[in-house]
């Protein structure tokens, strides 16, 4: 792979929840940590965000949230940036219902939203195995191609430099939306919304954390696969 830049390749993604106090602060966090640990070896950047759907800026963050990840928030809640969506690659929401405010603001950002768990399943059966990468990259032999139930003969070739890679991507995560199976290794991954903890009485936090953790975890080891191959 041709890693020569100018400059670093960087992505930009933004996390969205509802307040901006507390899964998409955390999952901002996590990402960064989680590309710190697996994809920075690739020299390839992650540049992370959030804000909320219908945020109030500059509210205090979420201390249950804090606490789950282990690390004190340094900022404040932030609204939506609606002039700059249209800056970031991707843009991930928590649940369905806070993209809507994000397409109808910007729409030319459609084909770059995606709840954070179907990115997560979609980037996990892209770097699978046998499916999307390995024939973008030459690697599946043309019977396996025939006989696959995929159209893996629409499966661009997967380019060389990281700016095009990090493109290529983003535009076959949005090209397989809709047609992935789950996955049953991935529990809990069939509802594709991460349910709010301060919308229940009884504290939920560690189940709807561990659910951002876990998706996060999965989708930074996918675009590493990507990046490295």
């Amino acid at each position: 792979m041709d890693t020569s830049q100018t400059q670093p390749v960087k992505a930009k993604i933004l996390l969205v929840c509802a307040a901006n106090i507390c899964r998409s602060p955390a999952a901002e966090i996590l990402m960064r940590r989680s590309w710190l640990e697996y994809g920075v070896k690739t020299g390839f950047l992650v540049e992370t965000d959030s804000a909320g759907a219908r945020a109030m800026a500059d509210m205090p963050r979420c201390t249950a949230s804090a606490a789950y990840i282990q690390e004190e928030y340094k900022s404040t809640s932030k609204e939506l940036p609606k002039t700059e969506l249209a800056d970031y690659d991707l843009i991930l929401t928590m649940e369905r219902k806070h993209r809507g405010p994000i397409v109808v603001e910007t729409p030319k950002v459609r084909s770059r939203v995606f709840t954070l768990i179907e990115a997560a399943q979609l980037a996990d059966f892209i770097v699978t195995a046998g499916l999307v990468l390995d024939a973008a990259n030459g690697q599946l032999q043309a019977e396996e191609i025939e006989e696959s139930t995929y159209d893996f003969d629409s499966v661009p070739p997967l380019p060389e430099s990281y700016e095009e890679r990090w493109g290529w991507f983003v535009g076959e995560l949005d090209a397989w939306r809709g047609q992935v199976p789950l996955n049953p290794n991935i529990p809990d991954f069939g509802i594709v919304d991460i349910p709010d903890p301060h919308d229940y009485q009884e504290d939920v936090h560690k189940d709807s954390l561990s659910r951002v953790e876990q998706a996060v975890e999965i989708f930074v080891k996918a675009i590493t696969e990507v990046m490295s191959r």
